[in-house]
């Protein structure tokens, strides 16, 4: 350690040269150890008589081009799929015992009947609450007509 902080440079100015603190001689110590597995790992590839990596291969083999085009295929296919099983009719859907509710075939024929019944009720509601106000303004017209008629009276 005394060799390695007498070959360190004195700061500028001092005349003595600089002693690291513990943590920096922690460091400088910890290092080497610190680089052993990566050294261990390329002296155990270069080691005469050590074993080479044999890498196990299976019967079946394919081609990067073999393997790009079965997946085009593949994808192909797909797709061929669903356009024309997606646009083909389905009985069972068209048929009356599935749309006798009224269903269009979207699904969204539930909501629209739903939001058509909820406007009917608004509607009757706001009927109502204007019944209610007329009958508050004849019944108030009625009684300020009374009451014109008992000042006439007077």
């Amino acid at each position: 350690m005394a060799a390695v902080c007498a070959a360190r440079s004195p700061k500028s100015g001092d005349a003595s040269p600089a002693r690291p603190s513990a943590s920096a001689a922690f460091r400088l110590l910890s290092a080497p150890v610190a680089a052993v597995p990566l050294l261990l790992a390329f002296v155990e590839a270069e080691l005469p008589g050590a074993m080479d990596t044999v890498t196990a291969l299976s019967d079946f083999h394919i081609t990067e081009p073999a393997f790009k085009a079965f997946y085009m295929i593949f994808t192909c296919v797909f797709c061929w799929g669903a356009l024309v099983f997606g646009s083909m009719n389905d009985e069972y859907y068209e048929s009356d015992e599935y749309r006798n509710a009224g269903g269009n075939g979207t699904q969204f024929w539930i909501y629209q009947r739903v939001e058509e019944e909820e406007e009917g009720a608004r509607e009757e509601l706001w009927r109502d609450e204007l019944r209610r106000e007329i009958e508050e303004k004849v019944t108030e017209v009625k009684g300020l007509k009374g009451a014109v008629k008992e000042e006439e009276l007077v």
